[in-house]
């Protein structure tokens, strides 16, 4: 069923409301309410119509609102929304807005360059892998071709690279007072680490199990490096989620993800006696 006339006109509203260009985070309410009329038949094009309609390149606070809304569109939306971002097209508004900010130097500008990249990244990852979610749900089996785990790890291991990166640049762009007083401006920077810390969560849990896969079909000798990447992410996954916790209440966040106290030995499962071959992780789209 297509978009009714006042559904357009309710989303229009919601989305003039989300994006305004004020330093105050959006209403959840009515970005979900926005987030459920993309599942209607025509729902996606509208939503990207609207979206990028909007003073994407005049207003900072409207650009970093859209990417957060774009970031909860692509994860919960109807999964058209990822298969029409992943045209080129589409690709090409990104880089330009991209372009555009990367010209900015002041603290919010440089956030938002580094969430159009991380966007980007994402719509990269789920072409390449489309039979993730835009959740990045998805169930790895210990069935699955060894080249395609070794390269889901290191493709995985490149995407939460960028979520790092961009959180610690959003702490980085605020001072220690403005990170204890919950202001509108505090919390309307810090609004996209919910994803953040979502999408941190699941990949670390597919990052593990994809490990889990090659490490028990790989002598030691050729993980090591895979092995050694993953606990660098450990630690940076680590202090996130420390950061985290100093920002639960300022978030409104139920809980935040939590890590095992010790990595995990992947080393244990590696079969020392395997001569196995040297995985040759061709591009996932050769895979059948």
């Amino acid at each position: 069923m297509e978009l009714t006339h006042k559904e357009r006109t309710e989303m229009k509203k919601h989305m003039s409301k989300v994006l305004s260009g004020k330093e105050k985070p959006f209403d959840g309410l009515r970005a979900r309410a926005i987030v459920l009329l993309t599942h209607r038949t025509n729902g996606a094009e509208v939503f990207l119509k609207m979206t990028q309609s909007q003073p994407l390149r005049m207003n900072r606070y409207t650009a970093w609102k859209y990417c957060n809304l774009l970031h909860t569109a692509l994860r919960y939306g109807t999964p058209q929304i990822l298969e029409l971002m992943q045209q080129p097209p589409q690709q090409q508004l990104l880089y330009a807005l991209s372009n555009y900010w990367a010209y900015h130097t002041d603290a919010l500008c440089g956030c938002i360059l580094e969430y159009l990249q991380l966007l980007l990244h994402k719509i990269s990852f789920h072409q390449n892998y489309a039979f993730f979610t835009g959740a990045l749900e998805a169930d790895i089996t210990k069935e699955w071709d060894l080249d395609l785990c070794f390269q889901l790890c290191t493709d995985i291991f490149d995407y939460l690279d960028d979520l790092l990166t961009l959180q610690q640049s959003i702490f980085s762009s605020l001072t220690l007072q403005q990170l204890a007083v919950v202001t509108p401006e505090t919390l309307c920077r810090l609004q996209p680490l919910i994803n953040i810390a979502a999408e941190c969560s699941i990949l670390y849990d597919q990052a593990s199990n994809a490990m889990a896969t090659v490490c028990g079909k790989l002598p030691p000798i050729d993980v090591m490096g895979l092995c050694n990447r993953f606990y660098a992410l450990y630690q940076r996954l680590r202090g996130f989620y420390c950061s985290l916790q100093q920002a639960k209440i300022i978030l409104k966040m139920d809980s935040v993800p939590e890590l095992s106290t010790t990595v995990p030995d992947f080393l244990a499962f590696s079969n020392s006696s395997t001569c196995g071959r040297q995985p040759t992780a061709p591009p996932v789209w050769q895979v059948e």
